[in-house]
């Protein structure tokens, strides 16, 4: 008797599963195991070392063992099998009947009967089908199946892929082409037979694995058997492919009322797409989201639009645009676009729910640049500005800016040219020439010199010897129009590097020293601040060539800084595990360069209101402190008078691959107590448990007073397991100075192996409440989101909002 073909049998194995056949997974079911759908509980999953819970699941489907000679094999490389208690040949006809066994490699076939016609390659299977794949289980009453075209129907029938746990059964199962199917009357879950949460039913369900997408009409969902969901007809995706189609909706509840996102998903072409996100705002309206994305061989763009037409509160239209680009030319050319732009300041705090940090955001980016860089220079023209909200004055435009630096190679004792230049157009809509405030005109500045530089295994020894010069041509209203100023630099770096071994460890001791003057020029006060601010003092600081940020001032300087760092490295893999480092600096003389004493937008502020430890300035560090006018732009005065510097000490700490810790503190040369300190540790266990602890506080000096009032603040984060399908995680960003919370974030998260749901509650205070009372305005948010898996995805609201509030975050 000649048995069925291989183009026969492997017919049989690819009508549910037209992808290629994979090899037998050593997570298998025991032997002699006989389950419905081959579902095993956690309790027994855990006995099987080869075996691994899907996240949340109390169970998974295990493929049975194939225990017959050559399942190990590739589908074409091994022989095939075949077995019946009795069978017959009769011209093109064969015909199997009683325990028909076929199996080849990997796959497995069981009937009661099978008969074959040679002639027409049809294929009948009946008394009871089993089909095992190595992805996939089948059972069925019966079967019809034609080798010619790859098509075939199986009535009765139902199936369970074990790897993604959908499991579907159906009145009848038709393969029309090699790549679709319908099923009818179906019903379709990813829930474990023993909890079956919730079920897709449909009179009939059309896959299209070519497309990736699925199509039910008349279809129901039931939750726990009860009907809470209807449709005519229902798209869904089969695999991970874009496809077009609705996506999951958004809730959430805000001060505003209900609010009700229905993102739909254009897959327009390979390179781009479009999502559309109709909004309902319970007290405001109808809004209309839209984000657009392209991507060609030299850059990728994203466009995001909303528009709310007459909001019924603000009783305005509302809208927003964003514009995102980063690309690249070649190997030296690269570009980038942020640009964001809203309808009013208050966009954010009424109308956002992506994530209330965005909601503190004062200032938005708005900026274009280039940049080329080849082996010996790296040049940028740049074109920026902000949009300030939380009612704060406009910032300086860049239109534009150029810059160009030398890469010089660096060679042990062979002197490197350095070269630098600046060149910014500065403009602003309240100008002195339109009977404003604010000065504008165009930056000049470049500098010029040699650097000497030795760097060995035990140290270094740098001198730099340079000019600088900087000079504007500013526009009429002001006395001096054309000032300038030149002055020398120079300074010499040297460090020693001591080792020794201590068991396990290799330590280093490390003392610098860092010499520098800069000439002083006179007459500086007439430069206007256009981006320019003192630099925070630490440990670092003590070693940079100037204590200002951005060029508005050539800073005097006559002085040398001393430091010691102490380094511990494991001796087997080379990581360090501990630095340590103390530094001071002391003056030669007194530091006559100044800025005025607070800084903002290029003006000075005296107004107490305006001053707001929460508000950064853009292109600046300074801080602005309720009640304190003349706070310095790093929260300190300048010391210009002081014979040394304070103590700055830095620690890094890694205690261990999960967990480490890190502290700057600035010690006070008089008192002392500590100005400034931050303080971090961080655990992080693979991407279940993370911890975050955070302590900052800052002493301010107030001109004309001894009183040193304080920033405190106190920031910890969490996200952690809880059981087997519970997460918590939450945030409390606390000021302590004026005791109030800047921030509370709590969520939890539920997962099973059919469906999550994910909640969070946010309250964070409003940017622009400058009032000092307890009676302080907060944004509020209640966000929720599910999924049935095998249906669709959680989407991306709640997600950003985690991994912008808790440091180190990222969705699993």
């Amino acid at each position: 008797m000649k048995l069925p073909t291989l183009r026969t049998l492997t017919l049989l194995t690819t009508v549910l599963a037209p992808a290629a056949v994979q090899a037998q997974s050593a997570c298998t079911a025991p032997v002699g195991a006989d389950r419905p759908w081959y579902w095993f509980s956690a309790e027994e999953v855990a006995e099987m070392s080869q075996c691994q819970l899907a996240t949340g699941c109390d169970g998974r489907y295990l493929p049975p063992v194939r225990t017959w000679p050559g399942a190990d094999l590739p589908l074409q490389q091994a022989p095939l099998h075949a077995s019946a208690d009795h069978s017959s040949m009769q011209g093109n006809a064969v015909s199997l009947s009683g325990d028909v066994v076929v199996y080849k490699g990997p796959l497995g076939l069981n009937a009661g009967s099978a008969h074959f016609d040679r002639a027409s390659q049809a294929f009948a299977l009946d008394g009871g089908v089993h089909i095992v794949l190595p992805e996939m289980m089948l059972h069925g009453e019966s079967a019809q199946l034609s080798g010619a075209d790859s098509t075939g129907r199986i009535e009765q029938a139902r199936f369970v892929a074990f790897d993604s746990g959908v499991r579907a059964s159906a009145d009848l199962i038709e393969r029309p082409t090699p790549q679709t199917l319908n099923l009818l009357g179906a019903e379709y879950t990813q829930c474990p037979p023993d909890s079956e949460a919730w079920a897709l039913h449909a009179k009939d369900i059309h896959l299209d694995f070519e497309t990736g997408r699925g199509v039910a009409r008349d279809t129901s969902l039931k939750i726990k058997g009860v009907p809470v969901f209807y449709s005519p007809w229902l798209d869904f995706p089969v695999d991970d492919r874009r496809a077009t189609g609705l996506l999951w909706p958004g809730f959430a509840s805000t001060d505003g009322g209900l609010d009700i996102s229905v993102p739909y998903y254009f897959n327009l072409a390979p390179n781009y797409d479009l999502t559309l996100t109709p909004r309902f705002l319970e007290a405001r309206g109808n809004m209309m989201e839209a984000e657009a994305r392209y991507l060609n061989p030299w850059s990728e763009w994203q466009l995001s639009t909303a528009y709310l037409n007459n909001d019924r509160e603000a009783d305005r239209d509302r809208w927003l645009i964003g514009v995102t680009e980063q690309g690249s030319i070649g190997e030296r050319w690269s570009t980038e676009v942020d640009y964001t732009r809203v309808s009013d300041d208050d966009y954010f705090s009424d109308l956002s729910v992506a994530s209330l940090n965005v909601r503190r955001t004062t200032y938005l980016d708005q900026r274009a640049r280039i940049d080329y860089q080849s082996e010996r220079w790296r040049s940028q023209l740049n074109v920026q500005q902000y949009q300030a909200l939380a009612n704060l004055d406009d910032t300086y435009r860049k239109m534009p800016q150029w810059s160009m630096e030398y890469l010089p190679v660096v060679r042990n004792l062979r002197p490197q040219p350095l070269f630098r230049a600046d060149i910014t157009e500065f403009d602003h809509d309240d100008n002195l020439q339109d009977g404003g405030l604010f000065i504008t005109g165009r930056r000049t500045y470049g500098e010029a010199g040699l650097r000497l530089p030795y760097i060995g295994r035990a140290g270094h020894i740098i001198g730099t010897a340079k000019a600088r010069h900087l000079s504007y041509e500013l526009d009429d209203g002001v006395i001096n129009d054309q000032p300038e100023v030149t002055a020398a630099q120079a300074s010499l770096d040297a460090q020693l590097v001591f080792e020794r071994n201590l068991g396990k460890w290799r330590q280093t001791i490390e003392p610098r020293l860092f010499y520098l003057y800069s000439d002083y020029e006179a007459g500086q006060e007439d430069q206007p601040i256009f981006d320019t601010s003192l630099r925070t003092f630490d440990y670092y600081q003590l070693f940079r060539d100037s204590r200002y940020t951005g060029y508005d001032r050539v800073d005097d300087a006559k002085h040398v800084s001393f430091g010691l760092r102490s380094r511990f490295y494991d001796q087997l893999t080379g990581e360090e595990k501990l630095s340590l480092g103390i530094g001071q600096a002391f003056y030669f003389d007194d530091r006559l360069v100044s800025l005025p004493d607070t800084v903002v937008a290029g003006t000075l502020t005296t107004d107490p209101n305006l001053l707001d430890s929460s508000i950064v300035i853009p292109g600046t560090t300074s801080y602005r402190h309720p009640g304190n006018a003349t706070a310095a732009a790093d929260g300190s005065q300048e010391q210009r008078e002081e014979k040394y510097s304070d103590v700055a000490t830095t620690l890094r700490w890694r205690a261990a691959d999960n967990h480490w810790l890190e502290a700057d503190v600035v010690i006070d040369r008089d008192d002392g107590r500590v100005n400034q300190s931050h303080l971090g540790w961080h655990y992080r266990d693979g991407r279940q448990t993370l911890y975050n602890f955070g302590y900052s506080q800052r002493r301010l000096t107030v001109v004309d007073s001894d009183d040193r009032p304080e920033l405190q603040q106190l920031d910890a984060s969490f996200s952690m397991p809880f059981g087997r399908q519970w997460k918590l995680f939450g945030r409390w960003h606390y000021d302590m100075e004026l005791e109030r919370s800047l921030e509370t974030l709590f969520g939890v998260a539920y997962e099973s192996c059919c469906w999550a749901v994910r909640t969070l509650y946010q309250r964070a205070l409003e940017p622009d409440d400058e009032t000092l009372s307890n009676d302080l305005e907060h944004d509020e948010a209640i966000l929720l989101e599910f999924q049935l898996k095998g249906l669709g995805g959680l989407g991306d609201k709640l997600n950003g909002v985690l991994e912008e509030s808790i440091f180190g975050y990222r969705d699993e």
